[in-house]
């Protein structure tokens, strides 16, 4: 069994420098994100790899400054 930490330490680092494409081995195809507390407009949950990449991308770059 992988060590849970190292996996969520990776998809962290993931999203936060939006490496996507050279770390979709560590991203399911199937991948889920909700946002339970999402402000009206926003999007509660975004389904499949190409939704979920484009989703976060376009939201980490709207960020001037952004770490865990």
């Amino acid at each position: 069994m992988e060590d849970v930490k190292e996996l969520m330490r990776d998809w962290l680092d993931i999203i936060e420098n939006c490496r996507f494409d050279e770390r979709s081995d560590r991203v399911a195809r199937d991948v889920v994100i909700r946002f339970p507390f999402a402000a009206p407009g926003v999007a509660e949950e975004v389904r499949g790899f190409d939704a979920v990449k484009d989703y976060l991308e376009r939201f980490m770059k709207s960020l001037k400054i952004f770490h865990w």
